[in-house]
């Protein structure tokens, strides 16, 4: 499955693209920046290098800088 992602720069242009979507039967839904980042932090968390383990004291020490 595909998706196709658009940023609204209006509320108005949101409901008017929102209601074409339901006229055309087309399933969608509208997400908020949050969730946003989180599909994004979900993305890069997939991506990452997971041959590499890292000990807790490394993780710790970085999160202190």
């Amino acid at each position: 499955m595909k998706m196709l992602l658009i940023k609204s720069i209006s509320e108005d242009n949101l409901r008017l693209l929102s209601k074409y979507l339901k006229r055309a039967e087309v399933e969608f839904k509208v997400v908020s920046e949050n969730q946003i980042e989180d599909l994004g932090l979900s993305y890069l968390m997939n991506e990452a290098d997971k041959s590499i383990l890292v000990s807790k004291e490394m993780i710790l020490k970085k999160l202190r800088k």
